[in-house]
């Protein structure tokens, strides 16, 4: 009668045991893949940034690629704001409009939401249950923009707000 005791107690012991290391498991497995979705938000958030810190109309039209526009390297003032030749430039006169009317982030906005691959969230990012939402204007005086990100284990969704460097030049 003894032993079958002692071999109750055992086997209530090591269930007990493997509970305690299959949950131990779960959280570090859990612990995880909150750090590897941060870290993937991350290195997401820093795709964006670069290609607003990139953003340009030096050349009359809009790109964010980071390339040298009309031999002008990304952080020189004259990589932001197209190069005048004159009081009517059309490539000045555009910018400026599109300054105040609202529509400078237009074709930032449209490649970030899925128009230029390059800058989609990434498919491991998306396996991990990831999703970013569209990105929005969310002041257009100050050309702000909102990205939120939202994943299983993040609980409230992380919000960043991006304004474009050639913002700064918006006469």
């Amino acid at each position: 009668m003894e032993g079958v005791i002692a071999g109750a107690i055992f086997a209530l012991v090591a269930s007990g045991t493997a509970i305690g290391l299959m949950s131990s498991n779960r959280m570090m497995q859990q612990g995880g893949n909150r750090a590897r979705i941060d870290t993937l938000i991350e290195a997401d958030i820093n795709k964006l940034k670069n290609a607003a810190e990139n953003y340009t109309y030096c050349s009359g039209a809009y790109t964010w690629d980071g390339a040298t526009c009309n031999g002008v390297s990304p952080l020189n003032e004259r990589y932001y704001f197209p190069a005048a030749t004159g009081g009517s430039d059309t490539a000045a006169v555009a910018f400026g409009n599109a300054c105040t009317d609202g529509t400078m982030t237009n074709a930032l906005r449209t490649a970030m939401n899925g128009g230029d691959a390059s800058l989609a969230l990434s498919s491991e990012a998306t396996a991990l249950g990831i999703s970013r939402s569209q990105v929005t204007l969310a002041d257009s005086a100050s050309h702000l923009l909102q990205v939120d990100y939202t994943a299983p284990s993040l609980g409230n969704p992380r919000r960043i707000l991006i304004i474009p460097t050639a913002a700064a030049w918006c006469p």
